[in-house]
């Protein structure tokens, strides 16, 4: 690993794709060049998870995990929803802590960012009223907890919030980026009556009311909770991008011929890629490209 400083003129020698980039500034800051993750693909009964960003279980990017040198606290996956998953509902790190008893210590609260969806795509996100224990519990032994669920209707570009303890469910016809705390810890609330295993008790302890949000159309600015921050803008030009205190990642929305270029190598950016920045690390986008960042808090 070499720290360096200069001031000058830095040029890309035989690429047709960039221009000069110009360095207005003495900068000083240690070389540790972005990667490219390279996405695993995980099958499920509903269609397939791609996880394009973690050190975490099964989607654990091994040179990702070398680079960081240590477990990176957000899991990033492009879920492809193909038929209806069962509701499901995360505990928060106090639950994970002191009943699960998890040496992580580590919640799941998490979000999602609606990357394509059919017509009339809706999801579950949590519930249309209030409820006692005693009404879900009956409800999900009767197969009947349908009529509780608060359904809303989304389209690309949607951002939904979901805070752990909270209710929640993709439909079919869905294409999401899930970004969520590296947490192992999910219970099956309700399956629709197709017979798997639930995990009632537990699902029913986590239950929080009144801490998510609407869901809103994320076009562009700047979202943050208490784990992670996001920022969405497009790229016409050119953008500089600084990791901070740990690794960020880019998330390509679109692009067309984009690419982002650092110190010591230039990537051409692709739909749905995932670039890592490593702490401190300065890189530049040149091109068009619809981006998203994420960063942990």
């Amino acid at each position: 690993m070499q720290s360096i400083s200069f001031f000058h003129t830095i040029f890309l020698v035989n690429n047709p794709i960039c221009d000069t980039i110009s360095v207005s500034k003495k900068l000083t800051y240690t070389v540790r060049a972005m990667i490219k993750l390279n996405p695993i693909h995980i099958d499920k009964l509903w269609g397939y998870e791609k996880w394009v960003a973690s050190t975490f279980g099964d989607g654990s990017q091994k040179e990702f995990f070398d680079k960081a040198g240590s477990l990176y606290p957000l899991v990033a996956k492009i879920l492809q929803i193909d038929s209806v998953p069962s509701v499901k509902i995360h505990p928060d790190d106090f639950f994970v802590e002191h009943i699960e008893a998890d040496e992580y210590h580590i919640g799941q609260t998490e979000c999602w960012y609606i990357l394509d969806a059919k017509p009339d795509s809706r999801i579950v996100y949590g519930f249309n009223g209030e409820y006692s224990e005693k009404e879900l519990r009956k409800a999900i032994e009767k197969g009947k907890l349908e009529k509780y669920f608060n359904y809303v209707n989304v389209v690309p570009g949607d951002f939904i919030y979901i805070p752990a303890g909270t209710v929640h469910c993709l439909g079919a016809g869905l294409r999401v980026l899930e970004i969520q705390q590296a947490c192992g810890f999910s219970y099956r609330m309700y399956d629709f009556n197709r017979g798997r295993e639930l995990d009632v008790k537990k699902a029913l302890m986590v239950i929080k009311n009144g801490n998510s949000i609407p869901v809103y159309n994320y076009a562009s600015g700047e979202f943050s909770c208490a784990y992670f921050t996001l920022l969405r803008y497009d790229v016409s030009g050119t953008q500089s991008v600084k990791a901070e205190k740990n690794w960020k990642l880019i998330f390509v929305v679109k692009s067309d011929k984009a690419v982002i270029i650092g110190p010591e190598k230039l990537i051409v950016l692709n739909e749905e890629d995932v670039i890592a920045l490593a702490p401190g690390e300065l890189a530049q986008i040149k091109g068009d490209a619809q981006i998203l960042e994420i960063q942990p808090a």
